[in-house]
């Protein structure tokens, strides 16, 4: 018979990262649409792949179960310091509602983004979540984009950041391995360019 791929197609760990301002639907869109990669054309179509799978999960600082944004509760899997060293690190998008100053306001996980990128991860935003990337200093000196609402704020707060808010996509940094995304609905778009860039 011909030759077949391997029983265990390799795997990309993806940490979905969270914070209290988290909004739950890119959230959990991102969950599943990353976790079916893989594994949803098999179970539809009955065909088999050897596509890599990314294996995915949500972090916070502390891992302990809350209630997000509108009382959507969002249960982590890990706390960070149990999160182990996820290839690709996504931040998705914040309710910044009457936030006018984040600065400061998550230090843990500005702290933990900032190892993650010393230690070689690939760093992701959506829409406001580049507020996270930018309170951990990554985004220093890069191009990056952001929900056109949050452009003052990076003008007034994060200047060092190149801000291309027009760009629904915005790759950077050696490798592309600093990758934010506009306005929400281009969770999508980041969603398709990540199965297509690991799997």
């Amino acid at each position: 018979g011909r030759m077949s791929g391997p029983a265990h197609p390799r795997v990309t760990s993806v940490a979905l990262l969270v914070v209290k301002e988290t909004t739950p639907g890119t959230l959990y869109a991102l969950y599943e649409v990353l976790g079916s990669a893989g594994v949803a054309w098999p179970a539809v179509t009955g065909q088999r792949t050897d596509a890599p799978r990314l294996d995915v999960r949500i972090v916070s600082a502390d891992g302990k179960p809350f209630a997000g944004v509108m009382g959507v509760p969002i249960a982590p899997h890990a706390a960070l310091d149990a999160a182990g060293a996820p290839d690709v690190v996504i931040a998705t998008d914040l309710d910044l509602t009457g936030l006018a100053d984040p600065r400061g306001r998550w230090p843990a996980e500005a702290r933990w983004l900032a190892q993650q990128w010393r230690r070689g991860a690939v760093l992701v935003s959506v829409c406001t979540g580049a507020v996270l990337l930018a309170e951990a200093g990554v985004l220093d000196g890069a191009e990056a984009t952001t929900h056109w609402s949050a452009a003052g704020l990076f003008r007034d707060l994060y200047p060092a950041v190149r801000l291309r808010p027009e760009r629904v996509l915005c790759p950077a940094g050696e490798a592309h391995r600093l990758l934010t995304s506009g306005g929400a609905a281009s969770w999508e778009d980041l969603a398709l360019h990540l199965v297509g860039r690991f799997c």
